[in-house]
């Protein structure tokens, strides 16, 4: 019987587990298209294409802009500068004074800091 118990309780653990793996790709998809969201209406790219464009979460409390670039390093040059401010649940574009902080229109997505930071 305890054979048993310990047999269903892993088998439902690693059903729990691949669950979760699935959700986290999602959630990451999900997040990463919802920053292009927010970078497309908050900065001028019009011209840029979305899959031109990636992300760096190295810095604590900034995200970092990258567009794919010929002259850049690793073919990608810095387009802008976000700053996290968890506390008051926004985002402040920084790129050109991290003194004078743009606030940021996050559109519909007011949990995208509690959900994806």
């Amino acid at each position: 019987m305890k054979f048993i118990c310990f047999l269903f309780a892993i088998l439902l653990t690693s059903g729990c587990s691949a669950k979760i793996n699935i959700n986290s790709s999602d959630q990451y998809s999900q997040c990463d298209n919802d920053l292009k969201d927010i970078i497309y209406k908050n900065f001028d790219m019009k011209k840029i294409n979305k899959k031109d464009v990636t992300f760096d979460f190295s810095e604590k409390d900034y995200i970092q802009i990258f567009v794919k670039s010929k002259n850049g390093v690793n073919n990608g040059a810095t387009f802008g500068w976000i700053k996290i401010d968890k506390k008051n649940n926004k985002l402040y574009n920084v790129t050109y004074d991290d003194e004078n902080q743009i606030p940021m229109n996050v559109l519909d997505k007011k949990d995208y800091i509690d959900r994806c930071l």
